[in-house]
């Protein structure tokens, strides 16, 4: 029995979703990866760059109860205010300037952390309407 990626790739829905996925999860990457390597430059800590990747993934702990929302609302215009609203939400980050506002950018990514797992939740569900259940 063969996989049929072929014919899952074939589905314009499917493709969309999944570029949109991967370019997410690639600019997520990069976002963690940047705030550690940023806290580390301002503070000279390696304590408080393992903290900013605490930040992001600590909202998982709360998975369960953030999903709950993803379930209970549309999910298209959930994606859609929640990436807007963190578009918004990472704007004082430009303020960050020393290591005496290096809070901004815990408070901020700990947002973006929970963000994360409500588009997750939202993507997993979505993925059904996008891929047709004969594949």
């Amino acid at each position: 029995m063969a996989w049929g990626g072929r014919r899952v790739l074939r589905e314009r829905n499917v493709v969309f979703y999944l570029s949109g996925v991967v370019v997410s999860g690639f600019g997520s990457s990069a976002v963690a990866l940047a705030a550690g390597v940023w806290t580390k430059s301002l503070t000279g800590s390696d304590s408080l760059a393992a903290v900013t990747t605490f930040c992001v993934w600590a909202p998982i702990l709360f998975g369960p109860l953030i999903g709950t929302l993803a379930d209970r609302a549309r999910r298209r215009p959930l994606l859609i205010w929640t990436n807007l609203g963190m578009a918004v939400v990472l704007l004082p980050l430009l303020a960050v300037r020393s290591s005496d506002q290096i809070w901004i950018l815990f408070a901020v990514l700990i947002v973006y952390g929970t963000s994360s797992v409500l588009l997750d939740a939202a993507e997993a569900a979505l993925v059904a309407t996008a891929v047709p259940e004969t594949l």
